[in-house]
């Protein structure tokens, strides 16, 4: 098997760094982007850069092992299985996502929500400051515990412009993603990702931050669960050669929203797991 040219895949001027041990070539780089997913079934992991020359298949032949490290230097590993077959979603987890008829399910704070004319499509969500810097209407969520999510929608100018969030909220590690926006008149749209952690209860956000009185408008609100992801990312099985879409082991406290770096070991070299 030849050894891939990673160069290419990393840009103009990017290193590799091969580190030469007892147990063969280990190949490391940092990555500035990470979307993961550590549930058992559909584990898979995507990077700024195209795992493609590292894929095997889901089951019976996985040529390299990936681990993945956290700015603490925590781990995740396992074994890569296929490519990705693109970015796929779940069912929509919020109950009232367009603000059509209503702002029920969202609670305010220092704020007012009301449901008007002008979003994106059909009515949107006003929301207007009441005080404090900081305004906003939050939904509670059930997730799946280390999984991928998908979260964002539309958000617009209302009175002033300012700067908006979205956000994702959980009970034990608190805010663990937040899209810091600036309004224009104009509708934009904007997504991110993150990894839910250690427990299945949590809030998603939109917010208007802002110590001025105004209002800022939201729409179609999205918040999904990443079942797979894009052709760039691999999916990961446990077992070398194996079948079951889950990492082999995770160092505790490991955090899958702090990626530093990557390492890639072929696997008849991969160190016990």
């Amino acid at each position: 098997m030849k050894t891939p040219n990673i160069r290419p895949l990393l840009g103009v001027g990017a290193v590799i760094h091969p580190n030469l041990s007892r147990l063969g070539n280990i190949y490391s780089t940092a990555v500035s982007t990470a979307y993961l997913s550590l549930v058992n079934g559909t584990a898979f992991a995507q990077f700024n850069l195209s795992l493609a020359d590292f894929v095997g298949l889901d089951a019976g032949y996985t040529p390299w092992t990936l681990a993945v490290v956290d700015s603490t230097g925590k781990e995740a590993k396992g074994y890569i299985g296929a490519a990705g077959g693109g970015e796929t979603l779940g069912a929509e987890i919020v109950s009232n996502t367009t603000f059509d008829a209503n702002t029920n399910g969202w609670t305010a704070v220092d704020c007012t929500l009301a449901s008007i004319a002008g979003g994106q499509s059909n009515n949107c969500c006003e929301v207007t400051r009441i005080g404090g810097g900081n305004q906003f209407g939050y939904s509670p969520v059930t997730v799946a515990v280390s999984a991928l999510y998908k979260i964002g929608g539309y958000y617009k100018t209302g009175t002033l412009d300012k700067a908006a969030q979205f956000r994702y909220y959980d009970s034990v590690s608190g805010f663990i993603y937040t899209d810091n926006l600036i309004t224009s008149g104009a509708w934009q749209q904007s997504f991110g990702y993150v990894t839910t952690r250690t427990t299945t209860s949590g809030r998603v956000y939109i917010a208007r931050v802002s110590g001025a009185d105004g209002t800022t408008l939201f729409d179609e609100f999205s918040f999904k669960q990443v079942t797979d992801c894009a052709a760039t990312g691999v999916r990961i099985v446990s077992a070398p050669a194996g079948a079951t879409r889950n990492w082999a082991s995770i160092t505790s406290g490991f955090n899958p929203n702090s990626i530093s770096s990557i390492k890639l070991y072929r696997t008849r070299e991969i160190p016990s797991l």
